[in-house]
């Protein structure tokens, strides 16, 4: 069995690293961890990632995906499209439609550019994370920006501002990573995944956005002790 971790809008699955390595204090040793990145240079619309990501995953394993953020619909899509395969989904402070606040509503290509300035570490703290956020996690935020073109970054806000997806009910074991210091997903949208999976686990946990960077022991306790019956 493999764990798949699907990343935020940045797409480089780099910021996974401080919460894998507490993930890994609770799966057992046999489960492995695969990040599935996605390009820095190639404007590609969700379809277009859920293609891209189905081409990726293992072919002869049971799989549970973690999808944070950007990610979501994606989750949901593949979920839903493979659902003998995909033995449980965690989603973390992400949504099945466009989130209601202000940042979704600024032209996609005005916002874009500025996500990929190297701000200083307190400033990417005030803006993204919160102050208990270890400096290595939000330098890793600012190294996986500086990556990723600029049109990509606009492809994917405009992708988030027009999605509709085709809803239809999951199945499989579902939880839900929900944010208390979100600002930019409110944390309404975790009733989205209630509605299609009435059995869904809800987690709080008091952190920004980024709540699987921002709080890593405590988002991979919580999924670990999740996901234990799966296993």
């Amino acid at each position: 069995m493999q764990i798949i971790l699907l990343p935020g809008m940045d797409g480089t699955g780099m910021l996974f690293n401080p919460f894998i390595r507490e993930l890994n204090k609770h799966i057992p040793e046999d489960v492995s961890v695969q990040v599935i990145s996605y390009p820095c240079d190639q404007d590609l619309s969700y379809a277009e990632l859920v293609d891209f990501v189905q081409e990726k995953l293992p072919l002869d394993e049971d799989i549970i995906l973690v999808a944070e953020s950007f990610s979501g619909p994606i989750a949901y899509a593949l979920a839903t499209g493979q659902k003998n395969r995909v033995q449980a989904v965690i989603f973390a402070a992400t949504f099945l439609c466009p989130p209601q606040k202000a940042l979704w509503k600024m032209p996609p290509r005005l916002v874009a550019p500025f996500l990929k300035i190297p701000l200083p570490i307190f400033l990417l703290k005030a803006l993204f994370f919160d102050h208990e956020t270890a400096d290595e996690t939000v330098a890793l935020f600012r190294k996986a920006s500086g990556k990723v073109r600029s049109s990509v970054f606009a492809t994917r806000m405009r992708e988030i501002c027009t999605l509709r997806i085709e809803r239809s009910s999951l199945d499989m074991s579902c939880a839900y990573v929900r944010a208390g210091k979100d600002h930019f997903v409110p944390g309404a949208h975790a009733e989205e995944f209630r509605i299609l999976a009435p059995h869904i686990k809800l987690f709080d946990i008091p952190g920004p956005h980024f709540v699987l960077q921002a709080r890593p022991e405590e988002s991979a306790q919580a999924i670990g002790d999740f996901l234990s019956p799966v296993f």
